[in-house]
């Protein structure tokens, strides 16, 4: 029988605990991003020109080398791309949840 060989699991990453990228495959150390695993939701958008669309985008986190904390990341793959910084995410959701007709409105 020939022994059969199998690929370790790639290296669990010294950096943030949500991070699952495999880091053993960055070409060079200023280009290694920390990401996590995306979370898929499909969400109704509006256009400037008001037209109405459905897209299937992930939520993760993304932290690039330079950055000094991680974004909030929402993302389609094709042309949906937003990026936020998670203090502002963590300063509207306070405004969300203070705004008592918004807040009310989403029932939080």
């Amino acid at each position: 029988m020939t022994p059969v060989h199998r690929s370790s699991p790639a290296p669990r990453c010294p950096g943030p605990e949500w991070c699952t990228t495999d880091h053993s495959r960055a070409e060079h150390p200023d280009d290694d991003e920390h990401r996590s695993d995306g979370v898929a939701v499909e969400l109704t958008l509006r256009s400037s020109s008001g037209d109405e669309y459905t897209r299937l985008v992930e939520v993760g986190l993304l932290q690039r080398q330079s950055d000094i904390e991680p974004w909030l990341v929402i993302d389609d793959g094709l042309d949906v791309h937003h990026e936020v910084t998670l203090s502002s995410v963590r300063r509207a959701l306070g405004l969300i949840r203070t705004d008592a007709p918004t807040r009310d409105a989403l029932t939080l």
